[in-house]
């Protein structure tokens, strides 16, 4: 779990979910370099805040909403 400071769970989140977010972002965003730091900076408070961040959903649903 992210939750843990697991670096490899976190790597794979990212790994999976970063392209098809700033993709995302990219929709809303009509500037390249403005989403990417967007997602980025929902990946970085995801893991500055691992310990105390409530995802009450599903992960998939918490980070396009971040995002958005």
């Amino acid at each position: 779990m992210i939750a843990d400071s697991n670096e490899a769970a976190f790597d794979s989140l990212f790994r999976k979910y970063y392209k098809p977010l700033y993709q995302f972002a990219g929709r809303y965003i009509r500037d390249a370099q403005i989403a990417e730091n967007a997602v980025q900076d929902v990946f970085v408070k995801v893991w500055t805040q691992r310990e105390s961040i409530a995802i009450t959903s599903n992960v998939k649903a918490y980070l396009y909403t971040a995002v958005k």
